[in-house]
């Protein structure tokens, strides 16, 4: 995995060998964008609608882009159906 950049690490704690990422989705924004820090969470902008899992998929998207790791590693794990999440980024494929 990417280093992880110093700005990132308040919304980000260490889970085994993996780590978990505090996520505040904003969907049906004008751009998708990871926005920086609000509240020791990574605000994420998308222009998906939080329907059919699209706005989660931006999300998982823009976070990969960030830590620079394929979408593979990433996975959604509280908050599916939440403008609040955890995604996992996993150290290695599994």
């Amino acid at each position: 995995m990417a280093e992880i950049p110093e700005w990132l690490l308040p919304a980000v704690r260490e889970r085994g060998e993996d780590l978990v990422i505090e996520v505040t989705v904003i969907p049906r924004a004008g751009r998708n964008a990871v926005e920086g820090l609000r509240n020791n969470t990574v605000l994420v902008r998308v222009t998906s609608a939080p329907e059919q899992g699209k706005a989660n998929e931006a999300v998982l998207s823009l976070i990969a882009e960030l830590l620079g790791v394929p979408v593979s590693m990433l996975a959604i794990i509280r908050g599916a159906t939440s403008r609040h999440k955890q995604v996992l980024a996993r150290k290695r494929i599994s």
